[in-house]
């Protein structure tokens, strides 16, 4: 048997080392798929696998169903279809993933937490900013531009789906984001001249990411839990979000007590005291 595909035999040992085959594992794998059934001797040749392991990498291949003996005098192997090891290395990490899940879930105490996380690169930046809109139960809380906007949509959406309530802020014109918009509706190639791309986004008052995100320059952003980088956060999209609205003559003060909740109850006594 013998597959031809447009995928090089470099691709798939990288890839197999990636889902835990051993080097010459892999090897004797992947020389499989390409020309089976093989002796030990033939995939040793092929593989590039000394004599004297091939037949111990066989036994543990063969002992974990992914090559099989379709012959015995000599004894021959094939290797598990690929369709076939997709599904049997999904289940496995599956199973993996639970049993780590569970073992962390025992742990007493558990670890501290990380209070920052730095992110690297545009790309990393989206793809962690889409994972805390993902998560988010009550409120989410962002100052964003239109490109990014657009990569987070579906994940906005998804989570106004779920009733949680989004505010955001853009100086650029967005097209259908979810929730209460705040918006000076300016085209971002105006803006680019001046300004680069940033990401602030803060969700349930409790997680926040803050940063860059521009594709062609080394973007850095940090995730963090911290309480007052979060209050700092939630500031910066306050205070943009009101001189929009003194601008503007729009009433604000809604979407500021879902922001800032007591605290801007608290302001109201001390700001009338100073009156008098």
């Amino acid at each position: 048997m013998l597959y031809r595909t447009g995928v090089t035999r470099d691709d798939i040992l990288e890839s197999l080392s990636e889902l835990g085959f051993s080097t010459n594992e892999a090897r004797a794998y992947k020389g499989l798929l390409f020309e089976s059934p093989a002796t030990g001797y033939e995939i040793a040749q092929r593989a590039g696998i000394p004599r004297s392991a091939i037949y111990a990498v066989l036994k543990r291949l063969e002992d974990e169903g992914m090559v099989a003996r379709v012959e015995e005098t000599p004894a021959r192997y094939a290797p598990l279809p690929p369709t076939d090891l997709l599904g049997v290395l999904r289940r496995r990490f599956d199973r993996s993933l639970e049993g780590l899940d569970a073992s962390l879930r025992r742990l007493r105490p558990p670890p501290p937490p990380v209070d920052l996380w730095n992110v690297s690169g545009y790309n990393e930046v989206i793809e962690r900013a889409r994972t805390l809109i993902d998560g988010a139960e009550e409120h989410i809380f962002c100052s964003i531009w239109r490109r990014e906007a657009i990569r987070l949509k579906p994940a906005f959406d998804a989570a106004a789906r779920r009733k949680v309530k989004i505010i955001s802020f853009s100086f650029c014109a967005l097209d259908d984001q979810p929730g209460k918009l705040y918006s000076y509706g300016l085209d971002e190639k105006d803006l680019e001249a001046f300004w680069k791309h940033k990401v602030i986004l803060v969700v349930d008052h409790g997680r926040t990411l803050m940063g860059g995100a521009e594709p062609d320059d080394d973007s850095d952003a940090v995730v963090t839990g911290h309480p007052a980088i979060t209050e700092v956060a939630l500031n910066n999209i306050a205070l943009d979000i009101t001189l929009l609205s003194q601008r503007k003559k729009l009433d604000s003060s809604e979407s500021m007590v879902e922001m800032l909740g007591e605290r801007l109850g608290s302001l109201d006594p001390l700001v009338a005291k100073s009156k008098k």
